[in-house]
């Protein structure tokens, strides 16, 4: 039976890891700041005085409220992506560990850098 490399399937989710890495921190950026925007907009609804120059010197200053907080939505899509990324890694590294190198095995295996299946 054909299966994608090992290797493959590691570097795959590490390339995938990545993306997900960024959209965590991206995410933790847009919570901190609608926190520090949220701060603003109490302050400034309590002094006229602040909000009087928050408007002057960006009239748009309160259009960050028009964004709904989908934080929740995107943490739960993160962790899912996160789980499959485990499972992923923990295959090929039960499929690497479970092997037989033999001699064809190592052939094969010269294969899977150039992106060809072996037989595991």
């Amino acid at each position: 039976m054909n299966q994608v490399c090992p290797v493959e399937k590691i570097e795959g989710a590490a390339y995938r890891l990545t993306a997900v890495t960024q959209q965590l921190k991206l995410l933790a950026f847009a919570v901190e700041a609608r926190r520090t925007l949220e701060s603003i907009r109490s302050l400034a609804n309590l002094m006229p005085e602040i909000e009087k120059t928050l408007s002057e010197g960006t009239p748009a200053w309160r259009n960050w409220d028009d964004f709904e907080d989908v934080s929740g939505e995107a943490l739960r899509s993160l962790a899912f992506d996160t789980d499959e990324l485990q499972t992923i890694v923990d295959q090929a590294a039960t499929d690497i560990r479970t092997a037989n190198l033999t001699s064809n095995t190592r052939q094969a295996a010269k294969g899977c850098k150039q992106g060809q299946p072996v037989s595991v």
